[in-house]
């Protein structure tokens, strides 16, 4: 539901860049899901969906494209929990409030917005809960 042209028309647009594609929609009747792999859509998710099913999907064409050699992922470091000042820490687990993410025991944990926030909340005044 794009303002200025569908989907289709952005992905029909974008083929002639050589960049993966994941569809995230809120059309997933079977037509529509058969329309967007047609016409060149790596893969194709419809709402509603689970944050890590999309967290998922997008490692697997990345890891799909990467053996192609064509097209590589940006390489983004994260920074060291002990140069990130903003970082909230209770016990194993470490909250990086701008890069909007979490890690417990070192491993990042997926949210969604609204866990990510409410967390966020929970953590920056531990003393009131």
């Amino acid at each position: 539901m794009l303002p200025l042209m569908n989907g289709f028309e952005t992905l029909s647009h974008l083929r002639q860049f050589s960049v993966p594609v994941l569809m995230l929609t809120a059309r997933g009747n079977p037509m529509d899901v058969a329309v967007g792999f047609r016409i060149g859509s790596d893969d194709y998710l419809a709402k509603p969906f689970i944050a890590e099913e999309l967290a998922l999907r997008i490692q697997a064409i990345i890891r799909r494209t990467n053996q192609g050699g064509a097209w590589q992922a940006p390489a983004a470091p994260l920074p060291a929990p002990a140069r990130d000042r903003s970082a909230l820490r209770i016990g194993d687990v470490e909250l990086r409030p701008g890069l909007r993410r979490v890690f417990k025991n070192g491993v990042e944990v997926l949210l969604t917005s609204a866990e990510f926030d409410i967390l966020r909340r929970l953590l920056e005044s531990p003393e009131r809960w």
